[in-house]
């Protein structure tokens, strides 16, 4: 079943053997992937399989005890995380993480500020503006008093204002009412229609692999399937195996 998702594509974020430790249990053990220009990939797997650790350390949030990381061909696993966010990679956290006590405009402002003092900034803000039009509806209202819903299409918003050269979702649908999940799913494909190269991690498996091209499978921190995200929704082996359906 494991095909590749890169031949003869440009990549924008490759992971080479990461580990990551936390003391002396391993967390993400050999982890190595590649995500392509333009793409959607998604890694899914029950809690706990390693995804959001994969995530941190790609984003320097915790430090890779081995591997490397490399985005658009130049290493990043040593930098920073802030440095890391000003080469091109924003994250939308786990559990949205808004500013729950500054406007919406404002939390906008802060997806910017990697990039504080670009004299595009106007333009960006129309943009993402143009995409999400519930938030230009709110854009004076407190972040924290907008529904689960607005506040994911707000984070997501958010990390949009850096026009990051990857864009890491992590687990979207996480404290979403099900009449929501289809409205967020739709606008990450959207997002990624329009040239956005998305990495997601979710641990909705089903609405995951419907939106991405490419799937990882994670158990107990390595990846141990990866097909077209369509193939893998329709085996019934995977499915039972590794998805819990």
């Amino acid at each position: 079943m494991v095909r590749s998702a890169t031949d003869g594509a440009d990549i924008v974020l490759r992971v080479t053997g990461l580990e990551v430790r936390y003391g002396v249990i391993p967390a993400v053990k050999g982890v190595s992937f590649a995500v392509p220009r333009g793409r959607l990939h998604v890694i899914v797997g029950a809690n706990g399989a390693g995804k959001t650790t994969t995530l941190k350390a790609i984003t320097g949030l915790i430090r890779a005890s081995g591997g490397t990381v490399e985005l658009g061909g130049r290493p990043i696993h040593r930098l920073p995380a802030h440095e890391i966010a000003r080469a091109g990679i924003a994250m939308v956290p786990e559990g949205r993480r808004v500013f729950a006590k500054m406007s919406v405009y404002e939390n906008l402002l802060m997806g910017s500020f990697a990039q504080r003092g670009d004299p595009r900034l106007k333009q960006r803000m129309e943009a993402v503006l143009e995409r999400f039009p519930r938030l230009r509806e709110r854009t004076s209202q407190l972040a924290g008093t907008l529904s689960g819903g607005e506040q994911q299409m707000l984070a997501i918003a958010r990390g949009l204002m850096a026009e990051p050269k990857l864009l890491l979702l992590d687990e979207p649908s996480l404290g979403l009412a099900p009449m929501l999940l289809e409205e967020v799913f739709a606008i990450i494909k959207r997002i990624n229609d329009d040239g956005v190269t998305v990495l997601m991690v979710e641990q909705n498996s089903q609405q995951g692999l419907q939106v991405a091209n490419w799937a990882y499978v994670m158990e107990l921190g390595q990846i141990v399937v990866q097909d077209e995200a369509r193939r893998l929704l329709d085996s019934d082996e995977v499915r039972r195996a590794y998805l819990g359906g």
